[in-house]
C-alpha cells in the first residue's frame, strides 16, 4: 500500500501530460526525463529514513510539524508555510489544467475542458471530506495499479502498430533525433539535479514518510520506486515520440494533448477500445490522487499548523468543519485559474520546482546534523527566493550558462546558510 501511494502520487498529469508534450516537442532528448525520475528516489533516500525515525519519536503528520520542532522560529515556520503552499498550490493547478486536458480532448469537445476542471474537483472535494486520508491512500492503490498495467499494454500495441521508425521525409521530424549539443547536455545535469533537490521534498511525498509502518517497509517501497520510472516515464516519452509521425503538425498547444490524441487514432481497435478506456480511467485517478494528495496536506498544514495554534481548544467537529471550508476554498481557487491560466504544464511545473528546491537545505542538512539552526536556515531561504524571484522575472537571461535559476539560487542559499552559520560559530567561541 504504501508503494502504490508513493506511485500514484509521483505520477500524474505532469507524467501523462506534460512529459509527453515535452517529448512530442524536443524529441529523443526527452528520455533524460527516466534519469530525472529516478533522482527523485536518490533524493528521498538521501533523509526519508531519518526523517522517519525523527517523525516517528515527535509524532510528525506535515512537513510544518518537523518545521517548527526542529528550527523554533515563527518567522521561518511562516515562511516555510508560504511556500509550500506555493508548491502544493502550482501542483494542484497544473494537474487540474491535465484533467481538463484530457477530458476535452477523450471527449472530442462534446465535454468542454472548463466541465471537466469543474467535475473532477467537485468529486476530490467530495471523497476527501467523506474519508479524509485514508480514503485517499486506498483510492491511490487502485489507481495506481490500473495506470501501472494499462500503460504497459498500451506502449506493446502502440509499438506494434507503428514500429520505432519514424517518416524522416517530414522536415520536423529530423529534430527529434539530433544529438544534443553542449548547451543540451548541460541542461540536462541541471533539470537532473534540480528535481534530485525538489521533488524528492514534495510535501506530500513527506506526509508518506510519516505514515510508513516500520523504516524498513520505506526503504523497500523506495527502492521499488527507483525501478517505476523504466514503466511509466520511458512509454510515455516513447509514445509521443512515436505521435510525431502519426500526427506531425500539431502546434505547441496541441502537443499537450498527444497521449489523448495518439490513442484516438488506437480506438478503433476492438478490444484496445476498452484498453484505453481503462487507461484515461486509470490518468484521470492517477492526476486525481495527486490533486488530493497536494490538497490533502495543504489544508491539514492551514488547520494544524496554523488554525490549531491560534485556536487550540476548538471543538473537533468545529475543527472537521474548518478543514472542509479550507479545501473548499482552495480546489475553487485553484479550478478558477485552472480555467483562466494559459500557460503550458511544463512551464507551471518548472517554477514550483525551482521554489520548492529552497527547502532542501533546512529539510536534509537538518536530520544530517544538530548544529545548523533556524537563524542560519532563515538567512539562506530568504536570500534563495530573493535570487530566484529576480532570475526567474526580471533578469535579461532567467537560465545563466543553461542552469536553471533555482539551481542558482540554491547555491546562494547553501552559500548564505554556511557564511551565516560559520559566523555565529565564531561569535560563540
Amino acid at each position: 500500500m504504501l508503494f502504490l501511494t508513493f506511485y500514484a502520487t509521483q505520477y500524474s498529469g505532469n507524467t501523462i501530460i506534460g512529459f509527453s508534450g515535452k517529448a512530442y516537442r524536443e524529441g529523443w532528448i526527452t528520455l533524460s526525463t527516466v534519469v530525472f525520475m529516478v533522482a527523485v528516489i536518490g533524493g528521498l533516500l538521501s533523509y526519508a529514513p531519518k526523517l522517519y525515525k525523527l517523525g516517528r519519536a515527535k509524532g510528525y503528520i506535515t512537513l510544518s510539524d518537523y518545521v517548527s520542532d526542529r528550527y523554533p522560529n515563527k518567522t521561518l515556520h511562516y515562511l516555510v508555510i508560504l511556500v509550500v503552499l506555493f508548491v502544493l498550490g502550482n501542483y494542484i493547478l497544473s494537474n487540474l489544467k491535465a484533467v481538463g486536458t484530457i477530458v476535452q480532448t477523450l471527449s472530442d469537445g462534446t465535454i468542454s475542458y472548463a466541465w471537466g476542471v469543474i467535475t473532477l474537483t467537485l468529486i476530490i472535494f467530495v471523497y476527501e471530506s467523506l474519508g479524509g486520508m485514508r480514503s485517499v491512500i486506498l483510492t491511490d492503490a487502485i489507481q495506481g495499479i490500473l495506470l501501472l498495467v494499462t500503460i504497459q499494454i498500451i506502449f506493446f500495441v502502440v509499438l506494434f502498430q507503428y514500429g520505432l521508425n519514424p517518416n524522416l521525409e517530414n522536415a520536423s521530424i529530423h529534430k527529434i533525433i539530433q544529438l544534443p549539443d553542449g548547451g543540451q547536455q548541460i541542461k540536462w545535469l541541471s533539470t537532473i539535479f534540480l528535481i534530485f533537490f525538489s521533488v524528492s521534498i514534495y510535501p506530500h511525498l513527506i506526509q508518506r514518510i510519516f505514515i510508513a509502518r516500520t523504516v524498513g517497509d520505506l526503504k523497500k517501497s523506495l527502492k521499488l520506486m527507483s525501478f517505476m520510472p523504466f514503466f511509466t516515464t520511458l512509454p510515455v516519452v516513447i509514445i509521443a515520440i512515436i505521435t510525431i509521425s502519426v500526427l506531425p503538425e500539431l502546434s505547441k498547444t496541441q502537443s499537450d494533448n498527444v497521449m489523448p490524441l495518439m490513442l484516438n487514432q488506437l480506438a478503433h481497435i476492438p478490444l484496445l477500445h476498452w484498453i484505453i478506456v481503462l487507461f484515461f480511467a486509470a490518468a484521470l485517478a492517477a492526476i486525481m490522487s495527486t490533486i488530493d494528495s497536494s490538497n490533502i496536506a495543504i489544508h491539514s498544514i492551514l488547520v494544524k499548523n496554523v488554525y490549531l495554534k491560534h485556536f487550540p481548544n476548538s471543538p473537533d467537529l468545529t475543527t472537521k468543519y474548518a478543514s472542509m471550508l479550507v479545501s473548499l476554498a482552495i480546489l475553487s481557487l485553484l479550478g478558477y485559474l485552472a480555467l483562466t491560466i494559459q500557460a503550458s504544464i511544463w512551464a507551471i511545473l518548472r517554477l514550483k520546482l525551482e521554489v520548492l528546491a529552497q527547502l532542501f537545505p533546512m529539510i536534509a542538512l537538518g536530520v544530517w546534523t544538530r548544529t545548523i539552526n533556524a537563524k542560519s536556515v532563515l538567512v539562506g531561504l530568504v536570500i534563495g527566493l530573493v535570487i530566484l524571484l529576480y532570475l526567474a522575472f526580471f533578469a535579461t537571461t532567467p537560465k545563466p550558462l543553461n542552469i536553471h535559476a533555482g539551481l542558482w539560487a540554491l547555491l546562494a542559499n547553501f552559500t548564505a546558510l554556511f557564511l551565516t552559520h560559520q559566523a555565529q560559530a565564531k561569535r560563540s567561541v
